[in-house]
């Protein structure tokens, strides 16, 4: 049995649900010559299991992801909590079949094909096909080129960050693990030192908009900024172009943002809204007088075995 094989896991209930066909239809017939597993999840949790059991079988380190930012959350989450053995370095390939797919965004912010792999692309392959191959395109070449050069392929390594949610005694009750998206364009236009390991915070107050009064804003006022501001900022994020945006006349930016090795959060009192925290798109819950709180993940930091992701570009 091959030891370099690649195992692709197809979520088919996230996004429009079409992981299945699209999969057969656009990434199968590009991996001739690549041995590989097709697995398709069963319900919540199952991505995890299968890419531990694939990666405890030896069967490969490669791992085809179909699905959404939730079918990597599950992945990474298995890997780092529930492998027994270590984990070696892991290439994970990324098939955007999700509602947002906001890590493969961060990472493929061109639409446009690589040049250096358009050649792998059949000829009537659509705009759209053709961007959401990005990542498929960059693992046949890599492949193809010998395990020399697939080593040395062009690729980013994802920093993970570690989320924890602490009780009032300190007292960790909660725990994840997901990696640090880069829809946060200053990450590439002013890049942290080589080897650094840091995150990006961007922070969005709706007191800093100068149409909600910060002593007498109400609900409705909030609920407005939730839908108009915090949508338009979502949308911009896919642009790159977020962080430039400013309130109407001379305001202030919208955004604020940092560079950190962490950060943490401290809700008021017992208000229950200030006590949800949305990790990786899984809304937790923060115990009264407890606190969330996140690092960005070391080779062995938090007692935590940390999965080497490389994704290649």
């Amino acid at each position: 049995m091959s030891t370099d094989q690649l195992l692709i896991i197809v979520n088919p209930e996230s996004g429009n649900k079409q992981n299945v066909i699209d999969i057969a239809a656009s990434v199968l017939p590009l991996l001739k010559g690549i041995p590989y597993q097709l697995r398709t999840t069963e319900g919540p949790g199952h991505a995890g299991i299968l890419a531990k059991e694939f990666i405890a079988s030896g069967e490969g380190t490669s791992i085809l992801a179909a699905g959404g930012d939730g079918t990597v959350h599950e992945i990474v989450n298995a890997l780092a909590f529930e492998s027994s053995s270590p984990i070696p370095p892991i290439t994970l390939v990324l098939w955007p079949g999700g509602t947002a797919n906001a890590l493969f965004a961060s990472i493929y912010s061109d639409s446009k094909p690589n040049p250096a792999h358009q050649h792998l692309l059949p000829p009537d392959t659509d705009e759209q096909t053709a961007y959401k191959l990005k990542s498929v395109l960059a693992f046949v070449q890599a492949y193809s080129s010998g395990p020399e050069s697939r080593l040395a392929a062009p690729s980013r390594l994802l920093n993970l960050s570690y989320t924890e949610i602490l009780d009032e005694k300190g007292s960790t009750v909660d725990k994840i693990i997901a990696p640090t998206f880069y829809i946060t364009a200053l990450q590439t236009i002013h890049p942290p030192a080589s080897g650094e390991r840091s995150m990006e915070i961007l922070a969005l107050r709706p007191s800093r908009d100068p149409g909600i009064s910060p002593i007498t804003g109400d609900g409705s006022q909030r609920g407005q900024f939730a839908k108009d501001t915090v949508g338009q900022v979502l949308m911009a994020a896919y642009q790159g172009d977020h962080y430039k945006r400013s309130y109407p006349d001379g305001g202030p930016q919208v955004l604020e943002y940092y560079r950190a090795g962490g950060w943490e959060w401290t809700p008021r009192g017992e208000d229950e809204p200030s006590r949800l925290v949305c990790v990786d798109g899984t809304i937790k819950i923060v115990p009264v007088g407890g606190k969330a709180r996140c690092t960005v993940l070391g080779d062995d930091s938090q007692g935590v075995q940390t999965p080497k992701l490389r994704v290649l570009i």
